[in-house]
């Protein structure tokens, strides 16, 4: 009785092991399918359509498209970066054209020779200007608020036969640089000659302003300069550093003067700075 239970208990463990095995060789693939990828079998011969985590027909058609993201933003920046151009004009004069397309309207401080003024962008983002030459391999660079700069040189032959003082002061300090040649006075400012070149625009904030004069020829003993420097409540009592260049041949010398202002309660007076190219004296308030 014993031996014909375990006959039919193993009979029945035999059955579902040929049943297990038909299965497992019916999903396998044969080499029929095998032959039709010619590498083996991907996961879609395989799993079922549930089983995908991309439904299908939900990828979008990669072909024809560009990256352009990247050098798009690339554009962007070099088109905002500003450019200077310099040109050598008659009288050993500087023609500086500046073009800047995202700094429209802005404040901008030029420097040459170590001399800086101010002055502001076109609605177009443009700057055209003329300034007289201080070195025969002149450098001329643009600053703006943003921390960009544009630098450019040109080489200023005529620089060599010309003589010229440069005198520049902080804001907000108001002066007018003077030149007598004999019997002649040339004045800076509104009321100045065309041998007194300014430098500069007063109508942006904290305006920084240069005067330059040029000598009738190369001696610079041939005129007497002094700066007259007018006390206001915003200078007086107070001490500043203006800058001086003078250039003959071609050849720069710089020089920085403290100025020690009266103190207040004299607004409206001015204080005369003589001997400019040798050192410098203060005259008593006139």
């Amino acid at each position: 009785m014993i031996g014909r239970k375990r006959l039919v208990r193993a009979i029945a463990v035999i059955s579902v092991a040929v049943a297990t095995g038909q299965t497992v060789e019916s999903l396998r693939p044969t080499a029929k399918d095998v032959g039709k990828t010619g590498t083996g079998v991907s996961g879609a011969d395989i799993l079922p359509s549930s089983a995908s985590l991309v439904p299908a027909g939900s990828l979008p058609d990669i072909r024809g498209i560009t990256p352009v993201a990247a050098a798009s933003e690339a554009a962007d920046r070099n088109a905002c970066v500003p450019s200077l151009a310099l040109a050598s004009s008659a009288g050993a004069m500087i023609d500086v054209s500046l073009r800047a397309p995202c700094n429209a309207d802005e404040r901008v401080v030029i420097r040459h020779a170590g001399i800086p003024f101010t002055a502001q962008m076109g609605a177009d983002g443009r700057l055209s200007l003329t300034l007289p030459a201080l070195e025969r391999n002149a450098v001329v660079a643009a600053y703006f608020e943003g921390s960009a700069i544009a630098l450019a040189t040109v080489e200023i032959p005529d620089v060599e036969h010309q003589s010229r003082f440069a005198f520049q002061a902080p804001y907000p300090v108001e002066f007018q640089l003077r030149a007598e040649e004999g019997e002649t006075l040339h004045l800076g400012g509104a009321s100045g000659s065309g041998r007194i070149l300014i430098l500069g625009s007063d109508q942006v904030a904290e305006p920084h302003l240069a005067q330059v004069y040029t000598f009738p020829g190369v001696d610079l003993a041939s005129s007497s300069l002094s700066v007259k420097v007018r006390v206001t409540e915003q200078t007086c009592g107070r001490s500043f550093k203006a800058e001086t260049r003078v250039s003959q041949g071609g050849a720069v010398t710089a020089q920085t003067l403290p100025v020690t202002m009266p103190i207040c309660g004299m607004s409206g007076d001015n204080l005369v700075l003589k001997n400019l190219l040798s050192a410098v004296t203060l005259a008593a308030p006139k």
